[in-house]
């Protein structure tokens, strides 16, 4: 268990990184345009895919973070921008 000062203060630093991403999934939830939700959604899953890696690199994460994100989010960016692309695509 991490003592109290250390804990806060890694509640200080990670705590904008929380915040947003709490932002992002709440504004993506209660959204009531479907292409506001999945462009909330796809910015979240890039900034994972970007940030994530580098934080594994600087021990802020757990290593296995650097190896497994670039190849995890693409999966979940493809998948939003096909919904996306279909979205604005006319019915057929």
């Amino acid at each position: 268990m991490l003592p109290l000062p250390m804990a806060a203060i890694l509640v200080w630093i990670a705590g904008p990184a929380w915040a947003a991403a709490i932002l992002l999934g709440l504004g993506a939830l209660l959204s009531p345009w479907p292409a506001v939700t999945l462009g909330l959604l796809l910015l979240g899953y890039v900034s994972i895919a970007i940030l994530d890696p580098l934080a594994a690199r600087r021990h802020e994460t757990p290593a296995f973070f650097a190896r497994l994100r670039p190849f995890q989010m693409p999966i979940a960016i493809a998948g939003l921008a096909v919904l996306i692309v279909r979205l604005f695509l006319p019915p057929h």
